[in-house]
C-alpha cells in the first residue's frame, strides 16, 4: 500500500529571538504604531519608513527607541534587516515591500495581505515567561481571538508565578536528584502539583515552597 504524504500546508510555528535585530516597520499610522509597539517590547532594533507618522511614533524617535525615515520606501532600506512589516493602504507600496524583502531574503507581513507573506504574526497569551501562540494560518483572525480570550480565562497570572517558582527549584532538582531519568520525574510531579499552583494563585509562597522541598526530599530519599 502506497503510503499517504504526511506533509502540511501552511506556516510553520516558530518563536522568533528578535531581541537587537533589525527590524523595519513601512508606514506610519495605528497598524504600524502596533508594530512598533510589540516588536519593542521583545528588545527590536527598529526602523520606521513613512513619510508621515503618528505622535506615539514620533515621542519614540525624540526618545531614541526607534529610528524613523520620513520619506517613501526604498528597496535598499531592507539591505541586513531581519524582518519587515508593511502597513501602508497603498498596494504598490506593499508589493514593492515583498518584492524587496524576497530580493534580500528578509521575513515580510504585509499586513491584510496572507499571498504576500512569508510569516504571520500570531494572537499571544503571555503569562510571564509561558506564552500561548495561537494562529489559525490567517483563516479567521476572529476564531484566533476567541481562543485567546478562552487561553486567558483557563490560564490565569497563576501560572506565570508558577512557572518562575518551577524555574528556581531546579538548582535544588539538580543538586539533590542523581540521575536524569529521577530528575524528568521530580519535574512533572511538581509541574502536576495542582496544590501548589493554588497555593502560588493565593500568594502563599512560602507554603508552596515547603511542599515542593518535601517532595523533591522524598525523591532524593527513594532514589527518584
Amino acid at each position: 500500500m502506497q503510503k499517504q504524504s504526511m506533509a502540511l500546508t501552511g506556516y510553520y510555528p516558530v518563536s522568533l529571538l528578535v531581541k537587537h535585530k533589525p527590524c523595519v516597520i513601512v508606514g506610519g499610522g495605528v497598524v504600524a504604531q502596533r508594530k512598533v509597539e510589540t516588536l519593542l517590547r521583545y528588545g527590536a532594533k527598529i526602523a520606521v519608513i513613512s513619510p508621515e507618522a503618528r505622535p506615539a511614533l514620533a515621542q519614540l524617535t525624540k526618545s531614541g527607541k526607534i529610528r524613523w525615515l520620513r520619506r517613501s520606501f526604498r528597496a535598499t532600506d531592507l539591505r541586513g534587516a531581519w524582518l519587515v512589516y508593511a502597513c501602508t493602504d497603498d498596494h504598490h507600496v506593499n508589493a514593492a515591500v515583498f518584492r524587496a524583502a524576497q530580493r534580500h531574503r528578509v521575513l515580510a507581513n504585509i499586513v491584510d495581505v496572507p499571498e504576500l507573506c512569508t510569516f504571520i504574526a500570531t494572537s499571544q497569551v503571555k503569562r510571564g515567561g509561558l506564552v500561548f501562540s495561537i494562529t489559525t494560518s490567517g483563516g479567521s483572525p476572529a476564531l484566533a481571538k476567541r481562543v485567546r480570550q478562552e487561553v486567558e480565562r483557563v490560564f490565569g497570572p497563576e501560572y506565570g508565578r508558577f512557572l518562575s517558582f518551577l524555574n528556581r527549584l531546579r538548582p535544588s532538582v539538580m543538586r539533590r536528584i542523581a540521575t536524569p531519568a529521577a530528575r524528568k520525574r521530580v519535574f512533572t510531579r511538581l509541574a502536576r502539583r495542582d496544590d501548589i499552583l493554588e497555593l502560588l494563585k493565593r500568594g502563599r509562597t512560602q507554603q508552596a515552597r515547603a511542599r515542593a522541598e518535601h517532595l523533591i526530599a522524598q525523591a532524593s530519599n527513594h532514589g527518584g
